[in-house]
């Protein structure tokens, strides 16, 4: 018996060997043919994202953008007619003899270069007069010109083609602001030779074109990169290594568009190129896509193989246990033997059906231990009657619930320190939250003071970890029956709020707070709010000491507490509100949502320090005898934001001298003149930008700017976007104020 025994056992191991070997064959295969099609799927994923890209940026650029600025004649022609005649007059006449003619014509040109967004300049050089006159400037001469160079060689530039220049600049600084795409047409209108008679050239500003490119490209993913005909620089910025300069510029050479991958020390990513010979413009475009883009689709499929796998090893245990049942051991024998061994684990064999037995009696106590784990779940919250079949508190034993609360919030590794400490009580527990713990301790009948054994299980815990973990604990009162664990529960709750007077790191017993008194002296808290009023920093001084001794006075319930600090909260609040000092101090809602810190005497020590802030702006604000002159002046500079106002305006409304007026604002309002009238004209021209249609110009003027550039300028240093953009993409005007703030 004992060697056919053996032979079973010997048989049983090469079949299950055998069977593994081929599930990892079939297994291998099918995960190679899902990674392939994984891989696949993310090469043609890449070549599709790419070349949309790609087609997107050219033919947006070249059959959109571009086409409007080469057409700017035609456009000038049926949007303003008039034009038409005053090019032919000065191609065929003197200016002189209709001088009038230039600023009406100049005029037309800001007309059209605004009609256009993204138009640097629009300027006309008339052969016959030797004159030039752009959206700007009328200049008799070209040697006025900043474009002076480019007039002189204007003939032998090729017309009706974009080519990048350098606009009228020639230091490097101004260079990169004024880095032009250039579009040259002959007048009149397609004449060669002779028959020219002047240009009109267009320039478009390459930052613009850039910005519109981007917002095209998926956001902080992809980098656009165009190189011109002779491979210069057009748009994005070229690589500092040589050889990966080389390599982008190698691509404008390329007969067709495609993609590689590029990789490196600490990056890999997508490069795709269209080539010149793909552009009407012979340009040559260039995005880069971080790897991590195309990878969506590679991760799904990747799923699928783990899924597959999942589901190979599923069958394999299936055909696993029917080959077993057919050559072994019959299923029922293995039924019979667990019920039979149920709670006993044998680790003396090698035999399968053992470990099998092994592994059903672990899942056991897990289930067992998921209903406990679920049943106190319910007695905690109320619920005793919500799970049943299984029973907590021995027959011969009672129970006590305690709280753990972790101050930092390491619930898990408090829960490993106590599993492996040893216990002085048996016990379940659960982790209620990533703070909170709850403990159901069980003591013997007989243990007439398991409350302060229980106390002092803690305490010894709390002496082995030291300050590694740093917590306190709620205990609440002995009960016999489950049902009143619920009630001791609530208890180690509300023993736990008493950390707020005794201070964190504690163990309190619900007994110990149960007998806890009111107050019975009246708090004077009209004295505080008039020594607040008054700044009297003594009397607030020795008000909050008074508060502070009528608390720790005689051991008050935390609800008194709490209510007297309300009572001082409310009192505050209202000095806050009468004397507008929220600026100043604290607004009220923050007040009321940020008063309650971790004890009761850092609750104190807060308030004080806003109580002295208060009555030190208060000493000051009455100090200074100029203090209702800058109000008023405050409140003039409002009312007149429209108006050029400087410090002489404020003085003679004041009488007193600019500079006096100056040093008031940084006393009494600490920031600037200049700054406080910037600010003041900002933000009233973001509330007009959200509450109407009056366009940006309008605005610009009401708010006290005749610049509109420099206006945007500082709109764009306050909000970090243009007006345009401040009222496209913000509609709710509260969102806007906090966003500011």
């Amino acid at each position: 018996m004992g060697a056919m025994a053996k032979f079973k056992n010997s048989y049983l191991v090469r079949l299950l060997v055998s069977y593994i070997l081929l599930a990892v064959v079939i297994i291998g295969l099918f995960g190679g043919i899902l990674y392939t099609r994984a891989n696949q799927m993310m090469v043609k994923e890449m070549s599709q994202s790419s070349n949309r890209s790609l087609e997107s940026i050219r033919d947006f650029t070249e059959k959109e953008f571009l086409p409007k600025f080469v057409d700017t004649y035609k456009t000038m022609a049926t949007v303003m007619p008039e034009m038409l005649k005053e090019i032919a007059y000065l191609i065929d006449y003197p200016y002189r003899d209709n001088s009038y003619i230039i600023p009406t014509f100049n005029q037309h040109l800001k007309l059209a270069s605004l009609a256009n967004p993204g138009t640097k300049n629009i300027t006309f050089y008339f052969l016959k007069d030797d004159i030039i006159i752009d959206t700007n400037y009328f200049y008799e001469s070209p040697d006025r010109s900043p474009d002076l160079p480019f007039i002189e060689d204007i003939q032998n530039i090729p017309v009706h083609q974009w080519f990048f220049r350098m606009s009228g600049v020639d230091n490097e600084l101004e260079a990169k602001q004024h880095r032009v795409l250039t579009y040259v047409s002959t007048l009149p209108q397609r004449s060669v030779g002779d028959q020219i008679k002047g240009y009109m050239y267009v320039d478009v500003d390459l930052a613009y074109l850039d910005n519109t490119l981007q917002n095209i490209l998926a956001p902080q993913l992809e980098t656009l990169t165009v190189l011109g005909p002779d491979r210069q620089l057009l748009l994005g910025r070229l690589p500092n290594d040589e050889a990966a300069l080389q390599a982008t510029l190698n691509y404008s050479q390329e007969t067709t568009s495609g993609f590689e991958v590029k990789e490196g020390k600490d990056y890999r990513e997508v490069v795709s190129y269209s080539p010149q010979s793909y552009s009407t413009v012979g340009w040559t475009y260039i995005v880069k896509k971080p790897m991590n883009a195309f990878l969506l689709s590679a991760n799904s499929f990747k799923r699928d193989i783990i899924q597959g796998c999942i589901a190979l090893l599923v069958l394999g245990v299936l055909i696993s246990l029917i080959i077993s049942q057919r050559f072994y051991l019959p299923v029922k024998k293995i039924v019979a033997y667990i019920r039979k061994q149920h709670g006993q684990m044998l680790f003396q064999t090698n035999n399968e059906y053992t470990m099998i037995d092994s592994v059903l009696h672990t899942l056991d106590r897990n289930l067992v231990y998921q209903m406990k784990t679920r049943r106190l779940y319910d007695l905690l919250n109320g619920n005793p009657y919500k799970t049943t079949g299984v029973r907590l508190i021995p027959s011969d034993a009672i129970c006590m619930v305690a709280v753990v609360r972790m101050e930092h919030g390491y619930s898990e590794e408090f829960k490993r320190c106590y599993e492996w400490w040893p216990k002085a009580f048996s016990c379940d527990y659960d982790i209620l939250n990533a703070k909170d713990l709850a403990f159901l301790l069980y003591v013997r009948n007989e243990e007439l003071s398991s409350i302060a054994q229980v106390q002092a299980h803690f305490a010894d815990f709390k002496s082995v970890i030291n300050d590694e973990l740093t917590f306190s604990v709620g205990i609440g009162h002995v009960v016999s029956a489950e049902e009143g664990i619920h009630q001791s529960y609530k208890q180690a709750l509300h023993a736990l709020k008493y950390t707020f007077l005794f201070g964190g790191s504690h163990i309190i017993t619900y007994e110990e707070i149960a007998e806890r008194q009111s107050l019975q002296d009246k708090i004077p808290y009209d004295q505080y709010q008039n020594a607040l009023r008054a700044a009297d920093t003594e009397a607030l001084e020795r008000f909050m000491a008074e508060f502070a001794s009528a608390i720790h006075r005689v051991p008050l319930q935390v609800e008194v507490v709490e209510f007297e600090l309300m009572q001082l909260i409310s009192r505050l609040s209202h000095v806050i509100i009468d004397l507008n000092l929220h600026e100043v101090a604290i607004s009220s809602s923050d007040l009321l949502d940020n008063f309650r810190k971790t004890t009761i005497d850092e609750t104190l020590e807060w308030l004080q320090s806003i109580n002295l802030r208060i009555a030190e702006y208060l000493r000051s604000r009455t100090i200074n005898p100029h203090a209702a002159v800058i109000h008023r002046l405050k409140a003039f500079i409002d009312e007149h934001l429209d108006e050029d106002i400087s410090l002489d305006t404020l003085s003679r409304q004041a009488s007193l001298s600019p500079s006096y007026v100056s040093s008031l604002f940084g006393d009494i309002l600490s920031v600037s003149f200049s700054e406080y009238l910037t600010n003041a004209r900002i933000e009233r021209a973001a509330e007009l930008l959200i509450g109407g249609t009056r366009s940006v110009t309008d605005i610009s003027t009401a708010v006290g700017y005749r610049n509109i550039q420099y206006f945007c300028r500082k709109f764009k240093e306050m909000y970090g976007v243009t007006p345009t953009q401040y009222r496209n993409s913000r509609g709710d005007a509260a969102v806007l104020l906090a966003t500011k703030a």
